[in-house]
């Protein structure tokens, strides 16, 4: 099968769900009371569609993906509206998967008292890879952009960035910068929102890592399901896989990128460790 006929499968098998999921929703009575309000953030092609996807097999919550209209706007997510979305289904969850407003996340935390946050990451050579294939050489360009300070041209990208961020970038920067390069400083720089708006170690953020959630999903995901404070089953999970969790190294990387980007994946890693001590691993999850 070639990948445009399986993308068009796999919307089918999205709307169809989705349209179950409405129905099945009808039928249950309306959740008394504010909803938990959760942004689901982190780096472009970190396997946020997949973990919104899982979450929104639950009958007790709501996913608004990036292109649902009622919620954004552009892929941007329309702030003023946040409380009223997080109403209109009447399920105790809502989530808004808000990655292009990943660097506001800790506005929107205190702007909504009752409100969570789950930052993704993902190895970023098999982010990288997957930019690529996905943008081309896009990535490439925005770190020029950066380097050239059209911050306001890059849009959503070139919002809040540290000043750290862009004088690394700066360090770095090549005329000949590579394609792969590009991808994986776009990555460090996304990833840095992390630290730069202090989610770290915020007890409502929720760090994630989409390795583990797609080689023992069940394990991981209930994790995730009980974060929100709903219940997991793990038929929610039953065809997710970690074929696309490669871990190989990314080519055409100068060594001083390369050194760039393990020590974020060592601190992510740190960061992911001490939110498994706040929110740890059941030893067994139900059947």
């Amino acid at each position: 099968m070639d990948i445009s006929r399986k993308r068009v499968g796999e919307k089918a098998v999205r709307a169809a769900r989705k349209a179950r999921k409405h129905v099945a929703i009808r039928r249950l009575p309306r959740h008394q009371g504010d909803p938990l309000i959760v942004f689901e953030v982190g780096c472009q092609r970190s396997g946020t569609t997949m973990l919104g996807e899982v979450i929104n097999r639950s009958l007790d919550t709501w996913v608004y993906f990036e292109h649902d209209r009622r919620a954004f706007r552009d892929f941007r997510l329309r702030t003023a509206e946040v409380d009223r979305l997080a109403r209109w289904p009447g399920r105790p969850v809502a989530v808004l998967k808000s990655i292009v407003d990943s660097q506001w996340t800790d506005r929107f935390l205190d702007r909504h008292p009752r409100s969570k946050a789950i930052w993704i990451y993902r190895g970023y050579a098999d982010v990288a890879r997957s930019a690529i294939a996905k943008w081309g050489g896009h990535q490439r360009r925005l770190i020029d952009g950066v380097r050239r300070r059209q911050l306001a041209e890059l849009g959503w990208r070139g919002e809040r960035l540290a000043d750290h961020v862009v004088a690394t970038i700066d360090r770095l920067h090549r005329p000949d910068l590579s394609v792969q390069e590009g991808a994986a400083l776009f990555w460090w720089m996304r990833n840095s929102i992390v630290w730069d708006r202090g989610l770290a170690d915020d007890e409502r953020v929720l760090v994630v890592r989409y390795e583990d959630l797609v080689t023992d999903p069940t394990r991981y995901f209930e994790r995730v399901f009980r974060f929100l404070g709903v219940s997991f089953d793990p038929a929610f999970v039953t065809d997710t896989t970690p074929s696309s969790a490669r871990g190989q190294p990314l080519d055409h990387v100068h060594p001083d990128i390369t050194s760039l980007c393990d020590t974020m994946q060592h601190r992510l890693d740190g960061a992911y460790e001490r939110s498994l001590a706040r929110v740890p691993l059941r030893s067994a999850v139900p059947a």
